[in-house]
């Protein structure tokens, strides 16, 4: 049977480097199935130093799955995240980071009990938005379709 006590830090590194690599390229073929050259002749100025637009994709992509975890960045549609990754981008943000940020102050303000009723107020303002974006249906792909459709992880009220 296995056990991962057994490993040492060198070998848990290669799975865990593995794993991210597959899960990049698994998000990166969802994009290629809509429009296989979409990110082929690009090139995205600024803070990359011109580097290809799927190099940068590939880079923003890791840091967005090291803050969400793998489970939460294999659920997102590609598409979704492709969009998240060229808005932070555009305006000289680093998505990654914006998501470290966005959690970490989430679960601060959280956990103050002068805080959660407002925090439960903001989080329940910011999921009536991403609905309402969600509505517009900005983008056909199945992947986004299912994500329109699907219900929280957790179908029990979390605002009461």
């Amino acid at each position: 049977m296995f056990n991962p006590g057994e490993l040492d830090e060198e070998q848990l590194k290669a799975i865990h480097d593995a794993s991210i690599e597959k899960a990049i390229k698994f998000k990166l073929s969802e994009l290629a199935e809509n429009d296989p050259l979409r990110w082929q002749a690009l090139t995205i100025k600024g803070d990359t130093d011109g580097m290809k637009a799927d190099a940068v994709l590939k880079t923003e992509m890791v840091s967005m799955l090291e803050t969400m975890g793998i489970e939460a960045f294999m659920k997102t549609p590609a598409p979704l995240l492709e969009q998240c990754i060229i808005n932070g981008l555009a305006v000289g943000e680093n998505p990654g980071a914006v998501l470290e940020l966005s959690f970490r102050a989430m679960v601060v303000a959280y956990s103050h009990p002068s805080a959660c009723a407002t925090t439960r107020q903001t989080l329940a303002k910011l999921r009536a938005l991403a609905d309402e974006v969600m509505g517009q249906e900005a983008c056909q792909c199945e992947a986004c379709k299912a994500e329109r459709e699907r219900e929280p992880s957790n179908p029990a009220p979390v605002f009461h």
